[in-house]
């Protein structure tokens, strides 16, 4: 149940950002075991989306075929405000690069 919760949480969110974006594309992924594709097939803004998150010291992993797609896996362990905090500090970060 709580992975359901968190994944559902998530996903909103992805998608409402990826809907915002324009580099943005696909939202998949299981859970709380989610990932955002970036249009473009190059591994250029996941690099520059998982190097702006660092420095706010959120963890993300950039993986795929061209290295455009950034992985996100949740703990059930999280608690909402930190769930909360983490998605605010993603959605800056694609914002510092352009991508949102």
């Amino acid at each position: 149940m709580r992975a359901e919760k968190i994944g559902a949480r998530v996903r909103s969110r992805l998608e409402d950002l990826a809907a915002q974006s324009h580099l943005a594309g696909e939202v998949r992924g299981l859970g709380p075991m989610l990932a955002l594709e970036f249009a473009d097939p190059t591994p250029d803004a996941a690099s520059a989306v998982t190097a702006a998150a660092r420095a706010r010291g959120l963890i993300l992993l950039s993986c795929g075929i061209y290295g455009n797609v950034i992985r996100i896996l949740v703990p059930l362990s999280i608690s909402d405000g930190e769930l909360e905090h983490g998605l605010e500090l993603l959605e800056e970060s694609l914002g510092d690069t352009g991508a949102a």
